[in-house]
């Protein structure tokens, strides 16, 4: 049996044999649940021998957030008041890493007196809530560690302590149930005769080149697409050139694979249609009062006390001239040595500092600040990038998610925006890609992000 069956049992899983080589079960009526394997004394248990694994959330009440285009989901839920970057980097998050890119999947208990929800897709964001089927007769499922994933051919893991699993946020919740009750349309194709203004109109286009992707359609298809979009629909249009950019910018993704085996027969994972006809599913009030609303508050983890906490998105900011990076650097190198700053303590990390400034003039200000500090002959593990590196490229941004993993950095500093940013930083499509890929950032490295602006 593989080893964690038994844990996974003891903890009070439903879980479901699938085969090596697949991401969902096969066998007929699976989703239901007299078919799923319960209990750490169950005797089907040896059916999990040299299998995958998935967990039926249906009848062990949990759920999972399923992100297949973390850029795209971001923004659909900043505009929905839920900051999914805040949900990655949450103390208590627990997250099923499969290592694709561009993705994220996290797992939550359901809250008490909230027994299934139904599984919901918003396609044109690719994001799923997923849980029970519509009529919360059946389940929804996700493999779990340490199956192996079919097309990578690695193991999936946990991040997180998979035996405390978190509550669903009752920000989640709210939405989880108001779409029950009106399902998400795409939004790639505006009414007949609308027009779609500056403002909305990279987000229109991106969004809709990112559906595209998914169903793998290649660069060109997508960027003919675009281009007439943009003539039809944008007023006024955006450059030849700065659609071609945002083509260019969805075709990095990997198309997201369809829903059925080899021969093309769909499989029975695929999600029911979801009703709306299905009871409420909660109770819980609306108002909180104060005294509950802090109960849960402690003081959070920092990397410089009481001035820049661990998993941070921070910007230090002003004018040209004003001594930002003189600044930034006295932080990074203080973090790097664990010595204090300002006389604040710190907590000693590998720190990541993209230089936008040139090798030579940083160098010169690392060695001043080496030599008034005696640590001249130390071994920090300070990093200077060779180059800066433009982070609202996802080729870019997997680039140094690989490097800070490599390291182990917990803080990264961006010097400066601009010098690290292609576009325009008055354009909310531009801007609002970058804050995505910098969340994706945060939550691939766990790193703390300071911004210098």
């Amino acid at each position: 049996m593989i080893s964690p069956v038994a844990e996974y049992l003891a903890a009070g899983f439903s879980l479901i044999p699938i085969p090596l080589r697949r991401k969902g079960p096969v066998f007929r009526g699976w989703q239901l649940e007299h078919n799923a394997i319960s209990g750490h004394d169950n005797p089907r248990s040896n059916e999990l021998i040299d299998q995958n694994i998935g967990l039926a959330h249906r009848w062990c009440r949990t759920c999972a957030v399923d992100v297949d285009d973390y850029v795209a989901s971001t923004q659909w839920l900043t505009e929905r008041g839920i900051d999914l970057v805040s949900l990655l980097c949450a103390a208590d998050a627990v997250q099923i890493k499969s290592g694709r890119k561009n993705r994220a999947k996290l797992i939550y208990q359901l809250p008490p007196g909230v027994e299934w929800l139904p599984t919901i897709k918003v396609d044109a964001v690719g994001l799923e809530l997923r849980c029970a089927s519509g009529d919360g007769r059946s389940t929804m499922q996700d493999v779990l560690p340490p199956s192996i994933h079919p097309d990578t051919g690695q193991a999936y893991e946990w991040v997180g302590d998979w035996r405390n699993l978190p509550i669903l946020p009752e920000a989640l919740l709210n939405l989880w149930t108001s779409l029950r009750h009106a399902p998400a349309t795409p939004k790639e194709r505006p009414a007949p005769g609308q027009q779609i203004k500056a403002g909305g109109r990279n987000d229109y286009l991106a969004s809709l080149g990112g559906t595209m992707r998914r169903v793998g359609m290649s660069e060109d298809s997508i960027s003919a697409a675009l281009l007439s979009q943009n003539e039809e629909t944008c007023s006024p249009p955006l450059s030849d050139s700065e659609v071609l950019k945002i083509s260019h910018s969805m075709a990095r993704y990997e198309p997201v694979e369809p829903n059925h085996d080899g021969r093309g027969i769909p499989l029975a994972s695929a999600s029911p249609a979801l009703t709306t006809s299905a009871p409420p599913v909660s109770q819980l009030p609306f108002l909180i009062p104060a005294s509950q609303a802090i109960k849960n508050v402690s003081k959070a983890d920092e990397l410089i006390e009481n001035f820049l906490e661990k998993r941070a998105y921070a910007v230090l900011f002003g004018p040209s001239g004003s001594g930002k990076t003189f600044l930034a650097l006295d932080i990074a190198l203080s973090v790097a040595a664990g010595q204090p700053w300002a006389g604040k303590k710190t907590t000693q990390t590998p720190v990541v500092y993209l230089n936008g400034e040139g090798q030579r003039g940083m160098g010169k200000r690392i060695k001043a600040w080496l030599i008034h500090n005696e640590l001249l002959d130390a071994e920090l593990p300070f990093y200077l990038t060779r180059h800066s590196l433009l982070l609202t490229d996802a080729e870019q941004i997997e680039k140094l998610i690989h490097e800070a993993r490599t390291v182990s950095a917990k803080l990264i500093v961006v010097d400066t925006l601009a010098r690290n940013f292609e576009g325009d930083e008055n354009d909310a499509g531009d801007m609002s890609t970058f804050n995505a890929h910098i969340g994706h950032l945060q939550a691939e490295t766990d790193a703390a992000v300071l911004i210098i602006h």
